[in-house]
């Protein structure tokens, strides 16, 4: 990541404007650090740089498309945290439902824990998607005019959008992320072109319109779309698709999905070489389907995943106590009360 570093401090030492930044990021930056597969050192360099972009435009805006990169990475810091703290719970959840009593006070703590790291990464996500309001205007309003490499800046504040939201919901909702960022996403992909960005667009889709009831068009199954993406963007070497499938079917609950999206995942790496220009994004959306892999193992056997592809064979769910601070689905619609109090029936004489 040194080339894009330099790049960076080169571009806020310019006599410039924030537009200066911006495009000496679309033209440098973001070709060279996009190559490097390493997520924890892009996650870092958008964690140091953030504050330092935010004052490149000397007094005027800040340079927005430059902000989008960096709340993003940053966001991918946080990120990992949150799932180290889900992982963390998980183990002390096995460890109840294996009927350790003692762990029940390590397993509310590991959940508070797991709550503020959530909250974390919905604040950097949801930075990032501000600015992406700011440069473009209102998503899913009108599409933007974007300059030749803006697409995939684009694609990264819309899943930064949902990505705010899922975390938000996650950390109990106390950021207050609007709900209707799945809406606005799905309105918005058909913004990019879906073949020049590995389906991504299609998948993005997809995923919002999963996410909400009836989002999707009458008679369209969104899962079975999300499918179809997935399977598009193996071959181009950038599986966002399959990322997005795991993590939407995991917060969904959908575990026949989850199952399959981490089978497909691993074999279509050993099948299809990752695109070197844009290896960032493939590794990103390889942890991201490793993550759920791990919750899957911890949750049958105490330890994370021993090998991408290989699924547990004790059984998902060990007898044994519930977890008590196990939450229902953030984004399924809460049970109906009864109108009034069920009578009791009259005896019969």
């Amino acid at each position: 990541m040194r080339p894009a570093l330099a790049a960076i401090a080169a571009a806020l030492l310019l006599p410039a404007c924030a537009g200066a930044v911006d495009r000496y990021t679309l033209r440098q930056v973001i070709p060279r650090a996009a190559s490097d597969a390493d997520v924890g050192r892009a996650c870092a360099l958008g964690d140091a740089l953030g504050s330092a972009l935010a004052s490149a435009g000397r007094g005027q805006r800040e340079p927005d498309l430059a902000m989008i990169i960096a709340h993003t990475t940053a966001g991918f810091c946080a990120e990992g945290l949150a799932w180290e703290a889900e992982l963390e719970a998980a183990r002390w959840r096995f460890r109840l439902q294996q009927g350790d009593d003692a762990s029940l006070p390590q397993l509310r703590d590991a959940r508070l824990g797991e709550e503020r790291a959530h909250a974390a990464a919905a604040h950097r996500f949801l930075q990032s998607w501000q600015h992406m309001q700011l440069l473009y205007g209102p998503t899913g309003e009108d599409c933007p005019r974007l300059r030749q490499g803006e697409g995939v800046i684009y694609l990264l504040g819309l899943y930064a959008g949902v990505n705010a939201l899922l975390h938000d919901r996650a950390s109990g909702g106390g950021l207050g992320v609007p709900m209707d960022i799945p809406v606005a996403v799905a309105r918005a992909t058909g913004c990019v072109d879906d073949a020049t960005w590995w389906h991504g667009p299609a998948a993005m889709q997809a995923a919002a319109e999963a996410m909400v009831p009836g989002l999707a068009p009458q008679g369209s199954d969104p899962w079975h779309s999300l499918e179809l993406a997935a399977l598009a963007s193996e071959p181009t070497g950038v599986r966002l698709g399959r990322g997005l499938q795991v993590l939407v079917a995991a917060n969904a609950g959908r575990q026949d999905e989850v199952l399959h999206g981490i089978q497909a995942h691993a074999a279509a790496l050993q099948t299809h070489p990752q695109l070197a220009a844009w290896g960032l994004l493939d590794e990103y959306a390889r942890l991201v389907t490793l993550h759920e892999s791990d919750l899957v193992w911890t949750a049958a056997t105490g330890h994370r995943t021993p090998s991408l592809g290989e699924l547990p064979s004790l059984g998902l769910a060990p007898a044994g106590q519930p977890d008590p601070f196990a939450g229902d689905d953030p984004f399924g619609a809460p049970e109906p009360a009864p109108s009034e109090p069920p009578t009791a029936p009259e005896a019969t004489p």
